[in-house]
C-alpha cells in the first residue's frame, strides 16, 4: 500500500502532520535491472542503501510519534519503496510497500497534498535515490522507472522545484496547505555530459503551479549533497546525510526552552547550525566526504522534542597548563545541586559529561598563586564536544 498510515479520524479534524517518503535502490532500466536498458543511463547502477534509509526514517517517525517528540500528532504517511534483493531478504517490512515509480509518486504526492489542507499542519517530506542536475541548483530525482522507453530521458522523475513550488499556498483563498514544510532531499546533484550534449532534457510536471499566490511557508530544504556533487551511502546500510539528520534530530541539535515548555527542541535553525559537525562525525567515522545544502525558507520552527534533556559531552581545560593538577572543578545546578566534581582535572584537558541545563561551575586552585575562576553558562550538545577554557591567572 502507498498510504501506510492515516489517523486522520483518530485527529477528528484537529491539525497534524502528513509525510510523503520515497526510497529507491532498484532501477528497472539501469543495468541489473529487469526492464529495457535506459537509452541514456548517465553512468548510474544500482544502489544498496536507499529504499532502507526511507524505511528507517519512517520507523524514526512511528518512534518519534509514540514517545511525543513530534511538534503535531501524526496524522498520515504515504511510503514508497523499491528496494534491492538483498535489502528486501534482510526486511520483511518492504513486502507490504508500493514500489516508488512515476505513477505511483505523482498519485502519493496529489493526496499528500490535499491531505495536508490545514494551514496550522505540517508536512515532511524525505526521497533517497538517485538524483541528477541539469544546470547549477537544479536538482531532479529519479524514480524505479527512470529511463523507460519509450519517451524522453527524463519522463519517470521528479523536479524538485516543480514539487516545491507546487506546495506553496495556493492563489484561490478557499484552498488551504499546511504552512510548515520540511524536505530532505537525499540525492545526488551531479551533472551528467549528456545534459550538454541535448536540447533542455524536460521533466513532467508533478502538477501546476499557482501563480501569485501568498507564499508566507515556513519550507526549510535539506540537501544531502551541493550542487554537482554526490550523496553517499554504507553499502547495505543507509545514506551518510540520514546518519547525520538523525543524529541532529535526536541530540546534536538540541537546544534549551525559551518559554513554557520545559522540553528541549530542536529548530531549523538549530540543524542548519549542528549539520556541518554531524555530517563531519559521520564522513569520520565512515571514510566519507559528504558535502550538505541546507536552504531555510520563511521562519525557524520546531522539527522535534526531546524526552529528556540530552547528554552533554564536556572537556574542561585550564590555562596554564600546569595548574591544571592543582584545581578542583565543580558544577552545579542552576539550583544550586550538584552535578560533577572533580578534586584535580586529571587527565587534562579533562573530559566529562552531565544532562543538558544550565550550571554554574567553579575552578578552585590548591595553589594559593592561582586564582579561583566561575560562571554560569548553559550547556548544550556540540561535536566532538564542548569546551570549557579557564584560566586561572596569577
Amino acid at each position: 500500500m502507498t498510504l501506510i498510515l492515516d489517523r486522520r479520524d483518530e485527529l477528528n479534524g484537529a491539525p497534524g502532520i502528513h509525510a510523503l517518503i520515497a526510497g529507491v535502490s532498484y532501477y528497472h532500466h539501469l543495468p541489473g535491472g529487469d526492464g529495457a536498458p535506459a537509452k541514456k543511463p548517465f553512468g548510474l547502477k544500482q544502489l544498496r542503501s536507499t529504499a532502507t534509509t526511507g524505511w528507517l526514517f519512517y520507523q524514526w517517525l512511528l518512534d518519534a510519534q509514540k514517545n511525543k517528540r513530534l511538534p503535531l500528532e501524526l496524522a498520515t504517511v504515504h511510503l514508497l519503496l523499491s528496494p534491492s534483493q538483498a535489502e528486501r531478504d534482510a526486511n520483511a517490512g518492504f513486502a507490504g510497500v508500493d514500489p516508488a515509480s512515476r505513477e505511483n509518486f505523482v498519485a502519493a504526492a496529489n493526496e499528500w497534498r490535499d491531505f495536508a489542507s490545514n494551514p496550522d499542519g505540517m508536512t515532511m517530506f524525505y526521497f533517497a535515490g538517485h538524483g541528477v542536475q541539469r544546470r547549477q541548483n537544479d536538482s531532479v530525482l529519479l524514480l524505479d522507472d527512470f529511463g523507460r522507453p519509450p519517451g524522453g530521458s527524463l519522463s519517470y522523475t521528479v523536479d524538485v522545484a516543480n514539487l516545491f513550488d507546487g506546495m506553496a499556498p495556493p492563489a484561490d483563498m478557499m484552498r488551504k496547505v499546511a504552512l510548515r514544510q520540511l524536505y530532505f532531499i537525499d540525492a545526488c546533484r551531479m551533472p551528467d555530459k549528456e545534459f550538454r550534449r541535448n536540447d533542455w532534457m524536460n521533466v513532467p510536471d508533478l502538477w501546476d503551479v499557482d501563480l501569485n499566490s501568498k507564499d508566507d511557508r515556513s519550507a526549510p530544504v535539506f540537501y544531502a549533497a551541493i550542487p554537482g556533487t554526490s550523496a553517499f551511502a554504507v553499502p547495505g546500510g543507509q545514506t551518510l546525510f540520514s546518519f547525520a539528520i538523525r543524529s541532529c534530530l535526536d541530540r546534536i541539535a538540541a537546544i534549551p526552552s525559551d518559554d513554557a515548555d520545559p522540553r528541549w527542541r530542536v529548530t531549523t535553525t538549530s540543524v542548519i547550525s549542528a549539520l556541518d559537525a554531524a555530517l563531519n562525525a559521520v564522513n569520520k567515522d565512515h571514510h566519507g566526504e559528504q558535502k550538505c545544502l541546507p536552504v531555510s525558507y520563511g521562519k525557524d520552527m520546531i522539527l522535534a522534542y526531546l524526552t529528556e534533556p540530552p547528554t552533554v559531552d564536556c572537556v574542561v581545560s585550564i590555562e596554564p597548563d600546569l595548574a591544571a593538577n592543582q584545581c578542583e572543578f565543580r558544577l552545579t545546578t542552576g539550583a544550586g545541586a550538584q552535578a560533577y566534581e572533580v578534586a584535580q582535572l586529571v587527565p587534562h584537558p579533562h573530559p566529562f559529561h552531565v544532562p543538558g541545563g544550565f550550571y554554574n561551575w567553579a575552578v578552585v586552585p590548591a595553589d594559593p598563586q592561582y586564582k579561583a575562576a566561575k560562571d554560569g553558562t548553559i550547556l548544550k550538545p556540540r561535536l566532538p564536544e564542548l569546551e570549557l577554557k579557564v584560566k586561572v591567572s596569577a
